[in-house]
């Protein structure tokens, strides 16, 4: 589906029915793939947008002068270009009040039931070690399963850590590796130790598996979910890490 540009309230046309209908839209065609269990990139985009309302309801008066103005003359004092806006200052702040006023509960609502349907799927999805983890786990591997598909994706990934005055900031970067088919003979601990055959770099890496006994879309639920709880367990046992030491 096609994704609500970040200036849809101020691109074309400022006038509440067009936009009541651009936003309705897209929230119309939202539901459908939450109905789906299809999140991603959906639910972030909404949070977003959500945001920018609340702030242009803070900031009305700074979101005018960044309006299309047309040259006036030239302020010889000031050396400087002075410009008017080509519409009524009144007019499109009245507009844009009313367009954000009924935009911002429409947002909400469908960034609840994204939401429900987030914290749903997370307590159905499992994150595992396969194996013991060793005290460097920044770097390693993690398996999803597909078990219609009696699959396993495995990704390595990386993640990063920054300290800065009271703010801890972390970011987890992944890289699709290959596939492997559920068997007897590729067990998870089976699969880790292939992996480290042929990626020699991480001769003793954290590994981890991730499963679910629902079927959630792979590329628009499973995969996003996986990496944000991966990195949301291991920023906890970086914290529990710091806390010891």
């Amino acid at each position: 589906m096609k994704r609500l540009s970040e200036n849809w309230i101020t691109e074309k046309l400022v006038d509440l029915e067009y936009k009541q209908y651009i936003l309705l839209a897209y929230l119309k065609e939202i539901k459908k793939e939450f109905r789906m269990n299809k999140l991603f990139p959906h639910f972030e985009d909404l949070k977003m947008h959500h945001q920018m309302l609340l702030e242009i309801e803070n900031n009305t008066d700074n979101l005018f002068n960044n309006f299309p103005r047309k040259s006036t003359g030239i302020n010889l004092k000031k050396l400087q270009l002075e410009y008017k806006t080509e519409i009524s200052e009144s007019f499109i702040i009245k507009e844009l009040k009313q367009i954000v006023q009924f935009s911002i509960p429409q947002i909400a609502s469908h960034l609840e039931e994204g939401k429900q349907i987030y914290e749903f799927l997370e307590s159905q999805i499992n994150i595992d070690p396969v194996g013991i983890v060793p005290l460097n786990f920044n770097e390693g591997y993690f398996l999803v399963e597909q078990s219609k598909q009696k699959e396993y994706h495995v990704f390595q990934y990386k993640m990063s850590f920054l300290k800065k005055r009271k703010t801890n900031w972390h970011s987890l970067d992944s890289k699709y590796l290959m596939c492997f088919n559920q068997s007897i003979k590729n067990s998870i601990e089976s699969i880790k130790h292939q992996i480290i055959d042929q990626y020699k770099h991480l001769p003793n890496p954290a590994t981890f598996v991730v499963t679910s006994s629902l079927q959630i879309p792979f590329k628009e639920t499973y995969l996003p979910l996986a990496k944000l709880m991966l990195e949301k367990h291991l920023s906890h046992q970086e914290s529990q890490n710091n806390y010891i030491n």
